[in-house]
């Protein structure tokens, strides 16, 4: 689904070949928007393989709504940099859902915890 403009807690399926290095899974990644800048969208990455790491990782539950469909965790380990105007080629970053008000909170709130812990 198309959804240009992204908002904060955005989840999108990410091509791998618009990721750094890649993606060992060679699928969509799914990541959650944690920052708008005026030329670049920040994203961080979720797994349903990587165990949680306090601090490194925050759980996520299964959302069907932005097709997150198992249990996993958001990680700063792979965070990325998108720009705009690959939100306007659903190719690269296809529109999942937005996450629910809870679990964009958390998300958010933990984004913030690592620029200033």
């Amino acid at each position: 689904m198309l959804k240009a403009v992204p908002d904060l807690g955005d989840i999108y399926g990410v091509a791998t070949h618009a990721l750094i290095g890649g993606d060992a899974h060679d699928a969509p990644r799914r990541c959650g928007v944690v920052e708008l800048g005026p030329e670049y969208v920040k994203t961080l990455p979720r797994s349903t393989t990587e165990k949680h790491v306090e601090g490194v990782t925050l759980r996520s539950g299964i959302d069907l709504s932005c097709k997150l469909d198992r249990l996993g965790v958001f990680t700063t380990r792979f965070k990325h940099s998108l720009r705009y105007g690959d939100f306007e080629k659903p190719r690269i970053c296809d529109f999942y859902g937005p996450l629910g008000d809870g679990a964009r909170r958390e998300l958010l709130a933990f984004w913030d915890k690592t620029l200033y812990p």
